[in-house]
């Protein structure tokens, strides 16, 4: 058989491309859903692949998309602690009466739940329109 009568060989993608691709693409999708598994997958991709690849480019967007989640965590974190503190803070105020047992016993009751509630969202509110 002659080379002519050959089909041509296909082209074929690297194994390491596809890797890269494939590594990146996990950091984004875990930086979204499983935040240490996206860190800790974006900082392979980083450590792994040249500057200028594809894989690497994915793991910084995965890093970003890390860091950008994270920070909103924090925020929503944060602002939901210190709305219970100005809750809580707000219920010793209007029961002075109370010790800190009977404190603890009101917010837990279910027959409070709706005005427990009520102190949260207005704290919730001086809160976010600061």
């Amino acid at each position: 058989m002659s080379e002519e009568n050959l089909p041509p060989i296909p082209a074929q993608v690297p194994q390491e491309k596809e890797m890269s691709v494939v590594l990146g693409v996990l950091s984004i999708i875990g930086s979204l859903f499983c935040w240490i598994v996206g860190l800790i997958l974006s900082i392979i991709g980083l450590c792994k692949y040249r500057k200028g690849s594809t894989g690497r480019v994915l793991s910084w967007i995965g890093l970003v998309i890390f860091i950008v989640v994270t920070a909103i965590s924090g925020f929503v974190a944060y602002v939901g602690i210190e709305a219970t503190k100005d809750a809580v803070e707000a219920i010793k105020r209007d029961h002075p009466e109370f010790t800190e047992q009977q404190l603890l016993e009101y917010v837990q009751d279910p027959d409070n739940k709706a005005e427990v509630e009520q102190y949260t969202r207005d704290s919730l509110k001086v809160r976010l329109s600061l």
